[in-house]
């Protein structure tokens, strides 16, 4: 187990990931998410918990509210829209 500050260690890993569980601070979802994808190979799975935030993030104000989570919202339905 590796513990401490997921900003610093991820870029320090050397494997290939399949699966990415991300449930960390929702305004950091998005600097994760940069972290992990070039360490991911084709065809992994990244889940980003409570991003749907029980459907909050349809709500237009969200964007204002929570910046760098809308990102990573908009960011993962680009990749796979």
């Amino acid at each position: 187990m590796i513990t401490g500050d997921a900003k610093t260690i991820i870029p320090t890993l050397d494997e290939t990931l399949d699966l990415v569980f991300i449930d960390a601070d929702k305004e950091g979802y998005s600097t994760y998410f940069d972290l992990v994808i070039e360490k991911c190979r084709t065809g992994a799975m990244i889940i980003a918990d409570n991003v749907l935030w029980s459907g909050k993030v349809m709500d237009k104000d969200m964007d204002k509210k929570r910046p760098s989570s809308m990102h990573l919202i908009k960011k993962l339905l680009a990749m796979i829209g």
